[in-house]
């Protein structure tokens, strides 16, 4: 876990719905973190797919750029 110095606490308001699912997901972790841990691993793991999804799409984007300029305008590339 992080230092906790570097810690900073916010309020979030959930449904009872989703403080449910939030702990039956507890509940299938090896360790059984409290909420505050598990929201803090959740956020981590999609902020990080995230960053790595961005990073895939601009490698298509130079892909793509080079790709094209291979082929003449108007000139569609084959499929």
């Amino acid at each position: 876990m992080e230092d906790q110095r570097q810690l900073v606490r916010i309020t979030v308001a959930l449904t009872s719905s989703l403080i449910d699912r939030l702990d039956e997901r507890r509940r299938h972790e090896p360790d059984l973190p409290d909420r505050g841990e598990l929201i803090r691993r959740l956020l981590e793991k999609v902020l990080s797919g995230e960053a790595e999804e961005r990073e895939r799409g601009q490698e298509r984007k130079r892909g793509a750029a080079g790709h094209d300029s291979q082929h003449s305008p108007g000139v569609k590339p084959p499929r």
